[in-house]
């Protein structure tokens, strides 16, 4: 494939991956971010690289999930950030999908006290 094709379809070098989140906290992070004029796939996709970066399972509080009804939420991100993202989850032996949650649960505390 050609350099040029790769511009044009920006969607070749991407992997999606679905999550499961409670929909409370789906619903409340979806609003937050519609109230700083973020889009949803830009913010998760950013928090995944500096996941691989940057933090490790301490960033999840509780490994216990909720009981709550579930939203499934597909993520979009590079094939690189991907194969990154999923080798050092499986070796911290986190759920992927906890580990989202979370991150959306700290995004609406964070902006939630920004507000008081």
């Amino acid at each position: 494939m050609k350099n040029d094709e790769k511009k044009k379809n920006p969607r070749i070098n991407t992997q999606r991956f679905s999550v499961s989140i409670s929909e409370v906290v789906y619903k409340k992070f979806k609003e937050k971010l519609k109230q700083e004029g973020l889009q949803l796939t830009r913010v998760l996709s950013q928090f995944i690289a500096n996941y691989v970066l940057y933090l490790d399972r301490s960033f999840v509080k509780n490994n216990q999930r909720s009981q709550e009804k579930k939203k499934g939420v597909l993520i979009p991100v590079t094939n690189e950030q991907y194969c990154k993202f999923a080798e050092k989850v499986s070796k911290e032996n986190i759920e992927v999908s906890r580990l989202i949650e979370q991150f959306m649960e700290n995004y609406i505390d964070f902006f939630d006290k920004k507000k008081k």
